[in-house]
């Protein structure tokens, strides 16, 4: 294994002849929810509200920068019913997503997918919001990924009155699925329950990016969850400065 001596080392020569602190992207890091049949891919968002630098004693290595992962598409039928062993959805489809479910279920659901450190929950709404506008990488636009509902959203205007599958529209500037339309999803504040994004019986083009909405019928509410931890400095997660 290698020390700490050798690993600085490596990366001071990486960081060699640096004149602007540029660090490198973080976004493309991706782990995943797993069933027997797929991995559901979630993303790491920098929020970019704790960045900790040490230009001398370590090298320009960033060692602690503050986000969360999130799923990069809502829980599907498929993930819900792999780990909970039922599917209370009314439109029913492995890739569609869940729906039909409490508060209560949700987080019994996120502790069957939690192990040692890695503890899943819904979002916040600032966290949802965050993301549904895309980050630091966000573009302004007026739903999630574009300005115009059809390319990104399943609403009133296009779903024919049902839910679709995940992932089957264009992304955000953070390689997120559906955070405008097709099921309105579950986020917190403080101990209540608010739903976001708007959901396919919705005509979205009055709708503001990631704002929050009525109470929906319980066959329009659905997810994604998220896990919020800072990442230390260590060998598989190296920022350096060029």
């Amino acid at each position: 294994m290698l020390s700490c001596k050798h690993i600085f080392l490596a990366l001071m020569m990486a960081s060699a002849g640096a004149s602007m602190a540029q660090t490198m992207d973080l976004n493309h890091i991706e782990s995943g929810l797993e069933t027997s049949k797929r991995t559901y891919r979630t993303k790491w968002v920098c929020t970019g509200d704790t960045l900790a630098v040490d230009t001398t004693a370590n090298y320009g290595v960033v060692y602690q920068i503050d986000g969360f992962w999130i799923t990069c598409e809502e829980i599907t039928q498929e993930m819900w019913q792999f780990h909970m062993h039922n599917n209370p959805s009314k439109q029913q489809g492995p890739q569609l997503p869940v729906t039909n479910v409490s508060r209560s279920e949700v987080d019994t659901f996120c502790q069957k997918i939690s192990f040692h450190n890695e503890q899943w929950r819904l979002p916040t709404a600032e966290e949802f919001r965050f993301a549904c506008q895309g980050g630091l990488y966000s573009e302004g636009y007026r739903f999630s990924g574009s300005d115009n509902p059809k390319f990104v959203a399943w609403s009133a205007e296009n779903s024919g009155g049902r839910l679709h599958e995940t992932g089957r529209l264009v992304p955000n500037e953070l390689g997120l699925y559906d955070m405008s339309g097709n099921a309105a999803e579950m986020a917190t504040q403080g101990d209540t329950v608010c739903f976001m994004g708007g959901c396919y019986r919705d005509k979205l083009r009055k709708s503001k990016v990631g704002s929050a909405g009525s109470k929906p019928a319980p066959e329009c509410q659905g997810f994604r969850v998220v896990r919020r931890e800072p990442l230390w400095f260590n060998i598989y997660y190296e920022r350096v400065y060029k």
